[in-house]
C-alpha cells in the first residue's frame, strides 16, 4: 500500500520502511508520525507498531499491533476466521473460571514464541483449548488442550498477537525461555558420522525477500568438516547437492526433536530459530538481517540466542563470520 501526502513524489510510509531497512528507527518513526498526522492508514499504524517495538516502546507499541486487521483481513485461516465469530475478544477482563479459545495467526514461529503465556493465562484461572494447524498440535499440546477444527463456543477468544495487548506485555515482564520440552518419542533415527551435527535453516518456505533466504552453499562452506542437517521440508534438492541430510517432517514436534541432538543451530529468522529458542538449545545461532525485526532487538525473548546480524544490508558473510558454533 503506497500513500502519498503531498502532491510530489514524497511516500511517507515508503520512505519509513527505507529508513527501517538501514536501521534508522528514530527517523522512520518520525515519517510515520507525519504520515498518521495527515492520513490514518493501517498500514502506517502497523509499521509505526513494529517500530515501537524495535525501540523498546512496547506500551505504545503493542496496540498498533491492533491495526493488523485491517491491513491483512485473511490473516487467519478458515477456522481463524469461524473462531472469531465463536465468542468476543479478550481484552484483559477477569478470565477465572472462563473457557478461552487462544488460536494461532501469522506464521509458525509466532505463535512458537507466543506459546509461552498459556501458563500465565491458566494461572489467571482461565481454562484454555488452543486452535492450531497440524504442524504445531503436538507441540502445543503440552501447554493446553488443542484442537483442529472449531467444535464449540467459548466465553472468550484471542488470536495469539492480542495476548501481547490483554496481558499488558511490556519490554520488561516477558516469561523466561526455555518452555518448551520434547518428548523422546518424537525423534526419528539420523545418519551420525561423528562430525559436529549442525541443523540448518536457510530460507523461508514463503521466500519473502531477500532477508529470507541465504545461499545454503555459503553456510556449508563456514564449516566444510560438520555434517549438516536440514531443519526445513522446502528446498531438499538443494540440500541433497549440498551435502546436507533433509528430512521430510510431520510437524514441529519432529524438527524440534531434531533440534535437541544438533550440537549447534544455524538459521535465519524462521521458525526454527524460534523453536530452538524456546527449547533453550545452547549453541543457537540466528542469522539475522541488518536490520531484523523487533522481537530480535530484546534478548528477553530468547537470551540463550547467539545473534548473527549483518553489518550491511544484504551481507550474508559479515553475519556468518560471527557464528558461535
Amino acid at each position: 500500500m503506497r500513500l502519498s501526502i503531498f502532491t510530489g513524489d514524497l511516500d511517507l510510509i515508503d520512505r519509513a520502511n527505507e529508513n527501517i531497512a538501514n536501521g534508522q528507527f528514530q527517523a522512520a518513526l518520525a515519517n510515520l508520525d507525519l504520515a498518521l498526522s495527515c492520513v490514518s492508514t493501517p498500514h502506517a499504524h502497523w509499521n509505526r507498531g513494529m517500530v515501537l517495538l524495535t525501540l523498546g516502546d512496547y506500551r505504545n507499541g503493542v496496540p498498533e499491533l491492533e491495526h493488523r486487521w485491517s491491513l491483512f483481513p485473511n490473516l487467519v485461516d478458515a477456522e481463524g476466521m469461524q473462531a472469531a465469530s465463536c465468542a468476543p475478544l479478550w481484552r484483559g477482563e477477569d478470565i477465572t473460571g472462563k473457557r478461552l479459545l487462544v488460536y494461532h495467526e501469522a506464521g509458525y514461529g509466532d505463535s512458537i514464541m507466543l506459546l509461552r503465556y498459556v501458563p500465565q493465562l491458566q494461572a489467571m484461572g482461565a481454562d484454555v483449548t488452543l486452535l492450531m494447524p497440524p504442524p504445531l498440535t503436538r507441540l502445543a499440546a503440552q501447554f493446553a488442550p488443542v484442537i483442529t477444527h472449531l467444535i464449540e463456543r467459548y466465553d472468550y477468544r484471542c488470536p495469539m498477537f492480542s495476548l501481547l495487548a490483554a496481558l499488558k506485555v511490556n519490554e520488561h515482564n516477558i516469561p523466561a525461555a526455555p518452555y518448551i520440552s520434547v518428548n523422546p518419542n518424537w525423534g526419528q533415527a539420523i545418519p551420525d558420522d561423528g562430525r559436529k551435527r549442525i541443523g540448518v535453516c536457510w530460507s523461508s518456505e514463503r521466500g519473502i525477500g531477500s532477508e529470507r533466504v541465504m545461499a545454503l552453499e555459503q553456510l556449508t562452506a563456514v564449516l566444510p568438516e560438520a555434517q549438516f542437517y536440514s531443519l526445513q521440508n522446502h528446498d531438499q534438492d538443494i540440500a541433497a547437492r549440498c551435502g546436507v541430510w533433509a528430512f521430510k517432517f510431520k510437524d514441529f514436534a519432529e524438527v524440534a526433536a531434531l533440534i535437541v541432538r544438533m550440537d549447534a543451530v544455524v538459521s535465519i529468522d524462521t521458525a526454527a530459530i524460534n523453536l530452538a529458542g524456546a527449547l533453550g538449545h545452547q549453541k543457537a545461532n540466528a542469522v539475522l538481517p541488518f536490520a531484523p525485526v523487533w522481537r530480535w532487538h530484546n534478548p528477553r525473548w530468547f537470551p540463550r540466542i547467539h545473534q548473527c546480524r549483518q553489518d550491511r544490508r544484504g551481507d550474508w558473510t559479515s553475519a556468518l563470520t560471527k557464528l558461535q558454533l
